[in-house]
């Protein structure tokens, strides 16, 4: 799984770029009793450093993708994914 920077962002610099981001489920949202968290694109992109933009990462939890609106892509396990209003990713514990 890949998160892109922010149109016009650049990733800041990193020791080595090729290497795994792992990332856990650490609720921050409203309700951090749940085991689930509902936010957009901009709030993920809060949470993330802008050293791990643009690079692949591993996720210790189940993340459903859903579009709503716009149009993008995300790369799971190394396949690109097109998304469009009403199209929807599953990715798995442990994919990349």
């Amino acid at each position: 799984m890949v998160v892109e920077p922010p149109a016009g962002a650049e990733p800041a610099p990193v020791a080595d770029p090729d290497r795994l981001v792992e990332v856990s489920f650490r609720p921050q949202g409203r309700h951090p009793g749940l085991p689930a968290e509902v936010f957009d694109r901009e709030e993920l992109l809060g949470r993330i450093p802008a050293s791990h933009w643009g690079r692949r990462h591993r996720t210790d939890f189940n993340l459903l993708l859903v579009c709503v609106e716009g149009s993008g892509a995300h790369v799971v396990d190394f396949v690109e994914y097109s998304l469009t209003p009403g199209t929807a990713i599953r990715v798995r514990p442990g994919q990349t």
